[in-house]
């Protein structure tokens, strides 16, 4: 009885170690999100792109949508020469997902989301506390990395 219990002990610390590594590859140590990130779907009526900096545990960036044929905008103002002004997006690693604030540029108001890393070239962007007003953000979409 011993035997049988030491061997399952020992299977299953085996089969979780194996996982383990699995899902490391998704971790801030090893895969740097700094880049372009654009939709995985291919649209002809909307875009959503961003454009992130990280350094070490936190991160930094803009995002630009477009939805509705071009009817809704919401995007930094490219126009703005101070980088600073820029940024709709800021944030810290947690451990195993990226959580971020962000600004709607449509009603100027802040959300919270959670970019988390598949891989190397793909992240997923979900909003989990929406701005208070009108925005035109994806609320879940995966992202791929622009080449």
């Amino acid at each position: 009885m011993k035997n049988k219990l030491y061997r399952l002990i020992l299977i299953t610390f085996i089969v979780f170690s194996f996982g383990a590594k699995e899902t490391q590859i998704a971790t801030n140590e090893n895969i740097d999100i700094t880049g372009n990130w654009q939709m995985s779907i291919k649209s002809e009526t909307s875009m959503f792109n961003l454009n992130l900096t990280q350094n070490n545990e936190t991160i930094v960036g803009e995002h630009c949508c477009v939805m509705r044929d071009g009817n809704r905008i919401d995007c930094v103002d490219i126009d703005n020469d101070d980088s600073d002004d820029r940024k709709t997006i800021s944030g810290k690693w947690d451990g195993n997902k990226w959580i971020v604030n962000f600004m709607s540029t449509y009603c100027e108001k802040t959300g919270k989301a959670i970019i988390t890393v598949k891989s190397k070239n793909k992240i997923i962007w979900r909003i989990i506390e929406e701005p208070d007003g009108e925005f035109y953000i994806p609320n879940e979409i995966e992202m791929v990395r622009k080449k």
